[in-house]
């Protein structure tokens, strides 16, 4: 008898053999996966036979019920073992081993949907590896065209060295003969993490099993037995046990892999058996979400704001169950944005690469990053690999592991090369892989190699039969040069890199490289100017995408108040003075860089309290709820001298051209508050200017009105050179006498009922 409080090691078991519902399950919900919220799950993939077993002998066997499928009926045996209180149900049989058999308990039941199931104590007794037999009745499937079994179990190990075992066998001929369709031992066996403790399972630790038997249809003596052999582990259960017409079925979809956004994709289905029923679901294989779903034996669908893997995962409604299959890589959408140049450093983990699509086909063996300070190239240390060594059944030689590029656009631009450093150490001559660079210019539908590489031609350093890791020694790696100048004027070429594993060795990528191509920094807006409190939303339009961005919103002292490295730039300017400021994009990529300032302004949402601005009162550089706007020093301001148009009072406001000698088509502007013309049905705007040319120069005085703070102006009054002059000519400083001043009156009634008007 096993002491059940010593405390024994455990080891936490994850079933090799365990088929992908739960990933099927979490698409369903959206989240984590509940067995009990929609009971057990089976699937259609015939499990492999990895422990082997003596069968059942004829002389164990007595009949006592023969049960066939009458009229529509085609299922047999669906048997939950509920409300027999411990009795076996009818028609069942048992063959014990050295006194010890099957029995039926109410400790546990599958996915806690009921309360009782079968059940064999390996923890208390100690078989000897002999086997103890459970029987179905004998079954007739002569109206089965496509028979199956379905059943749940259950298992933990006693210790991580137990191997109980549970066997499956069948036979056509009342038990003369048998054929093992289901064989599992030890960890394999196991749903559970290791119990030293008898081992009643929860809900959680249950797995489904579907196996089909085509072979044997219209057979009428049929009988299936479940044997335990035990070796003195743990308990294992079986539960729901569901015998009749069942099918097989697959998804068939394009040949493929790859596709651009919106473009369709169909997938359909080829089945064999009894199916009343269809449910298709189509889901993000990153995170498992819902994308669409359907219920016909074909789906077709798009994606159009899509990147990466689409799964499918697809329901048969069959008489003893429903039956799944997944297939989490249908088809990968490739990025539509394109770009003209990258450089891959590795260092960002998968971070590095914005847009790329990946396929892994081979379980664990698939792309890795290593931080252990390997890269060749000076100031890195990441670098991205293959796990090809010592490739298994689940990671079997000849499959593909996928890296797909963005779009590269070389429709305005001379191609450029695509380079990259590798690192490999073959296994053995027979245990080769092959690394290639294909191109596609139609969305992956069809690729060309570029470049290719195998084994010994592939390798870097010598053949090693250990896990390889390259040293940071550029003479561990080869830099490869690919030409893309046959694509010169393709505006969206895909570059994949591919590694076809031969079970030998890890390879190793870094400093994937396009050259750069010429940038010219470029910067739109919905409007340069918004008044105080509202966002600034600026946005990168530099043709050839850039690599790298700097935004910076500068004051006029060139402090730094804000900055940013996405396409997209906004700053609130609710704690902004109103006033001029500059915003600087500096664009790079692996060879150029360019920049450009765009001015910004925030103007004032303070309301005029006067309707009359004769510039009176206190003298200051500026003037109290107005902006004063222009590139340089040299603004709008209180004249220096008293000057007052026609001589009445003392003051005005100048803007020096004389002194400042400033560039032709330089603007200088002069925003009011806003005024409020809601309950003004005619209103005006008067003005006195005084103006005197400088030889031949030709300066413009503009009116412009906005009512939306700034992002849109209308001109209403227009004087231009000598229409503009109110004096003669002159090569001094002009100081206007009172007759040299005019006076303006324009008609705003278009503007009547706006409640918030500036004037510049």
């Amino acid at each position: 008898m096993k002491n059940s409080t010593i405390l024994k090691p455990v080891l936490l078991l994850v079933l090799s053999l365990s088929f992908p519902h739960w990933l099927f399950a979490q698409m369903l919900q959206g989240e984590s996966f509940d067995p009990k919220s929609i009971g057990p799950l089976f699937f259609l993939d015939k499990e492999e036979i990895s422990f082997h077993a003596a069968a059942p002998s004829k002389k164990d066997f007595t009949a006592t019920r023969s049960l066939q499928a009458r009229g529509e009926s085609v299922v047999l045996v669906q048997e939950d073992l509920e409300n027999l209180n411990g009795a076996s149900p009818e028609g069942w049989t048992g063959t014990p081993a050295l006194g010890f058999s099957w029995q039926v308990t109410s400790s546990a039941s599958s996915f806690d949907v009921g309360s009782s199931s079968f059940f064999f104590n390996n923890f208390e007794n100690d078989l000897e590896g002999n086997t103890a037999w459970l029987y179905t009745p004998v079954m007739n499937f002569s109206n089965i065209s496509y028979p199956g079994l379905i059943f749940d179990y259950a298992y933990a190990q006693y210790t991580s060295q137990a191997e109980d075992a549970l066997v499956v066998f069948i036979s056509k001929d009342n038990g003369a003969n048998w054929e093992q369709v289901f064989g599992k031992s030890g960890e394999n066996l196991a749903t559970a993490e290791v119990h030293s403790n008898a081992f009643i399972p929860t809900s959680d630790e249950w797995d489904g099993v579907y196996i089909p038997f085509p072979d044997y249809a219209g057979e009428s003596n049929v009988l299936i037995a479940f044997g335990n052999l035990g070796r003195y582990g743990n308990n294992i259960f079986l539960d729901d046990i569901n015998i009749g017409a069942g099918a097989t079925f697959e998804i068939v979809g394009p040949e493929q892999l790859f596709f651009c956004q919106g473009e369709e994709i169909t997938l359909s289905v080829e089945s064999t058996g009894d199916i009343s029923a269809f449910e298709w679901t189509i889901y993000d294989t990153s995170d498992g979400s819902q994308i669409t779903i359907g219920t016909q034996s074909t789906i077709s669908f798009s994606m159009f704001d899509f990147v990466g893997w689409v799964g499918a995962s697809l329901k048969a409604v069959t008489p003893i169950g429903d039956l799944f299959i997944t297939d989490p890589q249908v088809g990968s959408i490739l990025s539509s944005e394109p770009l003209s140049s990258f450089y891959e450093g590795i260092e960002d983990g998968l971070n590095s690469f914005p847009g790329w699509a990946f396929r892994n086909e081979d379980g664990d063996r698939t792309w890795v990053f290593n931080e252990e300070s390997r890269s060749p190239i000076e100031g890195e240390q990441s670098i991205f690999g293959l796990r090809n060594f010592r490739s298994t059944d689940y990671d079997p030689a000849g499959t593909e592991d996928w890296m797909v590029t963005p779009p590269l656009d070389f429709s305005d631009v001379e191609p450029s090369d695509f380079t990259f450093y590798y690192s490999y150490a073959p296994y053995s001559s027979d245990r080769e892989e092959t690394l290639t660079v294909y191109s596609s210019v139609d969305c992956g539908a069809s690729w060309q190699v570029l470049w290719r590489k195998t084994g010994l031609e592939l390798g870097t350093v010598p053949s090693q039969q250990i896990e390889f890791s390259p040293t940071s020694d550029i003479d561990d790696w080869e830099l490869v040069t690919v030409s893309l100048d046959a694509y010169d004027g393709e505006s969206e070429l895909y570059v994949a890199m591919v590694n076809t594993s031969g079970g030998g060795n890890n390879l190793w990528i870094d400093g994937i490289t396009v050259p750069g191509l010429p940038l010219n920094a470029a910067i739109s807006s919905d409007a340069f100017e918004v008044c105080q409190g509202e966002t600034i939303s600026l946005s990168d339009e530099t043709p050839n995408t850039p690599e790298v961005r700097e935004w910076s919103l500068l004051d006029q002292e060139d402090e730094v108040l804000a900055s940013g490295s996405d396409s997209e730039f906004s700053v609130s300017t609710s704690d902004l003075p109103i006033g001029d400021y500059r915003v600087e994009l500096k664009v790079s990529n692996t060879t150029f860089e360019s920049e450009i300032s765009q001015e910004v302004t925030v103007n004032t949402t303070t309301v005029a309290t006067s309707t009359l601005e004769d510039f009176e009162g206190e003298v200051s550089t500026t003037l109290s709820g107005w902006n004063s706007i222009g590139p340089t020093e040299n603004i709008w301001k209180f004249a220096p001298d008293l000057i007052s148009a026609y001589g009445e009072g003392s003051y005005s406001y100048q803007l020096d051209l004389f002194v400042s000698q400033e560039e032709a088509g330089t603007v200088h502007r002069l925003i009011s508050p806003k005024y409020n013309f809601e309950n003004t049905p005619n209103p005006t705007f008067t003005f006195d200017y005084a103006h005197a040319p400088l030889g031949d120069s030709e300066e413009a005085l503009e009116i412009r009105l906005s009512t939306d703070c700034g992002a849109s102006w209308v001109t209403v009054w227009e004087r231009v050179g000598l229409e503009l002059a109110t004096a003669p000519s002159r090569d001094i400083p002009f100081v206007p006498t009172p007759e040299q001043w005019t006076s303006e009156e324009l008609d705003l009634s278009i503007f009547s009922g706006e409640p918030e008007v500036l004037v510049a």
